[in-house]
């Protein structure tokens, strides 16, 4: 089975604190003989790597939101003015044939094994049909939204006959108390129903706990950028990952390992089985120091504007993740560690940054912007140096657009030129300062988010105070 719970299935018959330290010493036990814990997280990521190459940041977001939905409104956590629910929502971005589907569909293989997909939502919905399903008695504890194409969700819902839906499901991302609505009969249905009901019906949902897991391109998430949909309300709730960065390639895989599957949907079982409110003290200090510097960003102007929406809700994400990293390696205690909250941190802050970092550098707002970014793609296609003619030949612009978009870049040394060895002749060449491969024009890297103990390190430094940028990852 996998995770440190899933070896230990035992201790769903013992008391809370025996549990919790049982957990504990066998995690540390495992640790001090450097053998690697396993999670639902990495034993899914690591599944779904044998059969897709896609990358495998797909596969971490997916597995979160299988836990998420698991969780449901089963458990909690106290916030400011309300209780906090662990749902999230969360969109991987790829384009076209980069194994989005996989993880998408191995999500919903192994919630069904589970036992537990009985409140997914169907693909096709108006707002009044979806009040009605969430009202339902397969929808009291938790509902999912899964999405292979979720550009076509957001049209459904932008749609005339949906006025209205959007701001309902940005309401019902809070998980209120009680939410209700009133509807006309010839918008709700009921086996019951006979030719003397009259007229309207109230619906009533109580803590309704939506988990949202969708899959898009990178056009949709420009489109979104573009028209600032992603400065506050619907959009910036959402986690979004967007990637390219592909792992070995994955023949055909052969038949699903059916072993690996049942120890993964057991362990969603057993996490489905929880329910009760987590005990945070022991990282409320590790989590408002994270959270302090960042709203100190926000208050001195430090944050792009584009960006200030999804930023500002980094604290409330990172109390969220670290529900879900918590079960993920302990499916039976509800007191969250300081490594449940680092995880966490390291989940919420990378998938920010690696949003803003692919619409600032790789997204332009008119055709200049397009035309510098188009050079410096070719660029980093060619190891960050290559000769004038070819980057002027592969980025397909034409001449004096070319030198023209050339300067632009110059002039903001976002690149440099070199001369020629001499006696070659010819223009030289165009390089990018700093660049080497798997580095990023703003410092970051572009190694994938690995949730393991060790490998995290590489990704975000042990101190969450930066004081440069480029630190962030």
């Amino acid at each position: 089975m996998p995770g440190i719970g899933g070896t230990l299935s035992g201790l769903r018959s013992s008391s809370s604190s025996e549990r919790e330290t049982l957990v504990s010493s066998s995690e540390n036990y495992l640790r001090a003989l450097g053998v690697c814990v396993s999670t639902f997280v990495t034993d899914f990521k690591a599944y779904a790597q044998t059969r897709t190459d896609a990358p495998v940041e797909f596969h971490v977001h997916a597995a979160m939101a299988a836990l998420s939905y698991a969780l449901g409104n089963n458990v909690w956590m106290p916030d400011r003015s309300d209780l906090l629910y662990p749902n999230i929502w969360t969109v991987i971005i790829g384009r076209s044939g980069a194994g989005k589907s996989v993880p998408l569909n191995l999500t919903k293989r192994l919630l069904t094994k589970a036992g537990i997909f009985n409140g997914k939502l169907s693909s096709s919905f108006s707002w009044q049909g979806t009040v009605q399903s969430l009202a339902d008695a397969d929808h009291k504890t938790r509902s999912m939204w899964i999405e292979n194409e979720f550009s076509s969700f957001m049209g459904q819902i932008h749609a005339d006959y949906n006025s209205g839906f959007m701001q309902m499901l940005t309401d019902l991302f809070d998980v209120p108390e009680q939410w209700s609505r009133k509807l006309s009969k010839s918008s709700w249905k009921s086996s019951n129903t006979s030719d003397d009901d009259t007229g309207d019906k109230s619906f009533t949902l109580n803590r309704p706990a939506i988990t949202i897991l969708g899959a898009s391109t990178p056009d949709w998430l420009s489109d979104c950028f573009k028209s600032n949909a992603l400065r506050g309300g619907f959009l910036a709730r959402f986690l979004f990952c967007p990637s390219d960065n592909y792992g070995e390639y994955v023949g055909h895989p052969g038949d699903f390992a059916h072993d690996i599957e049942e120890g993964l949907a057991y362990h969603l079982k057993q996490v489905a089985a929880l329910k009760g409110c987590f005990d945070v003290s022991q990282v409320q200090a590790q989590h408002d120091e994270w959270d302090q510097l960042q709203r100190a960003k926000l208050k001195r102007g430090e944050v792009n504007p584009d960006f200030a929406g999804m930023r500002s809700r980094g604290g409330m994400m990172a109390w969220k993740a670290a529900m879900i990293m918590h079960v993920s390696r302990d499916p039976f205690t509800l007191t969250l560690t300081k490594n449940d909250m680092d995880r966490a941190i390291r989940y919420v802050q990378h998938t920010h940054d690696l949003a803003e970092e692919y619409l600032t550098d790789k997204v332009a707002t008119d055709k200049q912007e397009a035309q510098r970014l188009k050079i410096l793609e070719v660029l980093r296609g060619m190891g960050g140096r290559g000769k004038w003619n070819e980057v002027l030949k592969h980025s397909r612009i034409h001449g004096p657009q070319f030198k023209q978009a050339l300067d632009t870049l110059l002039d903001s040394e976002l690149v440099y030129t070199e001369d020629p060895p001499r006696g070659t002749g010819g223009r030289g060449y165009i390089c990018l300062p700093g660049y080497a491969p798997g580095i990023s024009m703003n410092g970051h890297s572009n190694g994938h988010i690995d949730l393991g103990d060790e490998e995290l390190v590489e990704i975000v430094p042990d101190s969450y105070k930066e004081s440069e940028p480029d630190t962030l990852l």
